[in-house]
């Protein structure tokens, strides 16, 4: 192959800003005899597209989103679109909720994560749609196309879809596995017209801390209580989530955490050191109550923040004060924390 046209496809310069106009010159001029390839009568077409019908094509020069990646790219874009659900139906839940004379806050909680979900899904689908066309030369390649077609070759989380999503550290098959079972958990939810379930995977919300906060609203508003004198008391079970049959009459039942630095100790009712190589114990429910702030019994706790992934940060939730025989420095100092992801 010519080295003037490896440089031509290869700086990124060029390939973002006027390359099919560039394209086209250049390889007129080189190789006019073969000007009458029924590819330069389309609108738009890639590079690759020439490249590929010539005899002197290299297939081990280009990356993983070109050649040989672009099977995969388009295999996995169709295996998506497959599985991929339908949109929550928005305006027959708001129909639902108007004929009620006053919102309950885990329905408000329940809509607005509807409405996020709609939003990712609508995003995966419309971007892959794209790229599909821009595979076939229906649309002209562009630089979000790039983007998204490399993350799809190296089994990443494209940063177009994770701008719409919810922090998260997984890989692209397993990203995908998990928004699929966070749309399940989620229609389960709304399909009981919105009547919240024995226990919640509090993980599988776009925002936690809204959920959270709907178990203080709704306990205030059942005893005519200030919202800012309530706080979220935390009562760990021994139970997991399929031991649970019936909704709580008064607060929630949360599950999907795991413990960090540390591990629940299930007969003893408190934090434990963690056993050797095991990383990321599961808890048991935790029974989420909401209770006037000075009542709190804050003795023999450990105030354990809750994070949604391992990298902490920014993705931090809440505290729950935990049961702990141990001074609570010793949790600090061991970083010890709930995660809502692994």
């Amino acid at each position: 192959m010519d080295k003037s046209l490896c440089v031509l496809l290869c700086c990124p310069t060029i390939r973002l800003f006027g390359a099919t106009e560039i394209w086209n010159k250049h390889y007129q001029e080189r190789y006019p005899s073969r000007c009458s390839h029924p590819l330069f009568n389309k609108r738009s077409f890639r590079p690759t597209d020439i490249l590929r019908s010539s005899p002197t094509f290299d297939k081990g020069f280009f990356s993983s989103a070109s050649l040989v990646g672009l099977q995969n790219i388009r295999q996995i874009s169709e295996d998506v679109l497959e599985k991929i659900p339908e949109d929550f139906p928005m305006a027959d839940f708001y129909g639902k909720v108007s004929e009620e004379s006053c919102v309950q806050p885990f329905t408000a909680v329940a809509l607005q994560e509807c409405e996020r979900m709609n939003v990712l899904l609508q995003e995966v689908r419309t971007s892959l749609k794209d790229i599909e066309r821009g595979l076939k030369g229906e649309l002209p390649w562009n630089e979000e196309m790039d983007e998204l077609g490399d993350a799809l070759a190296s089994d990443a989380v494209p940063q177009i879809w994770a701008s719409k999503a919810y922090p998260s550290l997984l890989p692209l098959g397993s990203w995908f596995s998990d928004l699929l079972q966070r749309y399940r958990a989620l229609h389960h939810w709304v399909s009981s017209d919105f009547a919240l379930p024995p226990t919640m995977w509090l993980g599988g919300l776009f925002s936690p801390q809204s959920f959270l906060t709907a178990v203080i609203q709704t306990s205030g508003r059942k005893h005519d209580l200030p919202l800012d004198k309530l706080s979220i008391h935390c009562e760990v079970t021994k139970k997991m989530p399929d031991e649970f049959l019936l909704t709580p009459r008064e607060g929630a039942n949360i599950c999907g955490l795991y413990m960090e630095g540390g591990r629940w100790d299930f007969a003893a009712g408190c934090i434990v050191d963690p056993l050797l190589k095991d990383l990321h114990p599961p808890m048991p429910v935790i029974c989420l109550k909401s209770v006037l702030s000075d009542k709190v019994d804050v003795r023999n706790s450990y105030s354990c923040p809750v994070y949604r992934t391992r990298q902490r940060g920014s993705t931090f939730v809440w505290e729950f004060p935990l049961k702990t025989n141990e001074p609570p420095e010793k949790w600090v100092i061991a970083g010890t924390a709930l995660l809502l992801q692994v």
